[in-house]
């Protein structure tokens, strides 16, 4: 994946996946721990356009979660993601008392 910092200080990442498909993630920084249990509701979506033609947007499904449930997540499954984020999302875990 490739990342970069936008100037407002927003993380945005994107990788693409098995199918080829380009896979976007927005990490929110300064985020109160009173939240961590928050559901946020998100619904994915892509835009597309050329120089020639109309624009569109295809949008995915909505999908309720919160950060804990991220986190455990990511601790489940293991891998690169919970070994390089290891401190941080079992902070938040234990912030949650999951």
């Amino acid at each position: 994946g490739v990342a970069y910092s936008a100037e407002d200080g927003k993380d945005i990442q994107y990788s693409v996946d098995e199918n080829g498909n380009t896979v976007f993630t927005a990490v929110c920084v300064g985020i109160p721990e009173k939240n961590y249990s928050t559901e946020i509701v998100a619904r994915a979506y892509a835009k597309y356009s050329n120089n020639n033609g109309p624009s569109f947007t295809v949008y995915g499904s909505t999908v309720t979660r919160s950060i804990a449930q991220v986190a455990r997540d990511i601790q489940i499954a293991g891998g690169d993601d919970y070994t390089n984020n290891k401190e941080y999302i079992d902070h938040i875990l234990e912030t949650v008392g999951a």
